[in-house]
């Protein structure tokens, strides 16, 4: 299925590109408790360089709930889930995402070697790059959001200092004129 050999899996991180499909610990809060449990998970984007490489993976379940909804990419057809490395359909869920470095343990090895286990087919794959753009327009939107809300607190302090200055002058005025007569 995959012309991979396990010296090649030593360099897993060189040849990693978005659209790959890796073993990965992702961390759960379930119960209560900080849990991580080994599943697929899809890379949505890279980053970095060298030992500061990361990685943003989308979380990977075949559980069919309504819990964790929110930009997905189900990889259901069976043809998309030999080219994924997945024995079962599956569903990558962009809107729970973590960012990690390519060097942690938290990656595993599957049967080739490596923790890359499969890829997008094309179809998926587009349908990946849509989702990374309305995600990144999301990330923008947030971004202009805090930055309006951060320049018009500045504005108020500044409002607010010019008119207690104005208040203080005011106040000081009469006194000084006292002084002065």
């Amino acid at each position: 299925m995959f012309d991979q050999s396990i010296s090649d899996a030593a360099y897993w991180p060189d040849e990693l590109s978005r659209g790959d499909i890796v073993l990965f610990r992702f961390p759960a809060v379930e119960s209560g408790l900080n849990a991580a449990k080994m599943r697929p998970c899809l890379v949505l984007d890279l980053h970095g360089h060298g030992n500061n490489r990361r990685a943003t993976l989308a979380y990977g379940t075949s559980a069919q709930t309504a819990a964790n909804r929110g930009y997905e990419i189900w990889v259901k057809r069976r043809s998309s889930m030999a080219t994924a490395g997945l024995n079962r359909p599956t569903r990558f869920v962009g809107s729970r995402r973590i960012s990690t470095l390519l060097c942690q343990d938290d990656f595993r090895s599957g049967p080739l070697g490596s923790p890359v286990i499969g890829k997008l087919d094309d179809y998926l794959l587009k349908r990946m790059h849509a989702i990374r753009a309305r995600l990144q327009a999301d990330h923008d939107i947030a971004m202009e959001t805090l930055q309006e809300k951060r320049d018009e607190h500045k504005r108020w302090l500044c409002e607010d200092s010019a008119s207690a200055s104005r208040e203080l002058s005011k106040s000081a005025l009469p006194r000084l004129r006292e002084g002065v007569a």
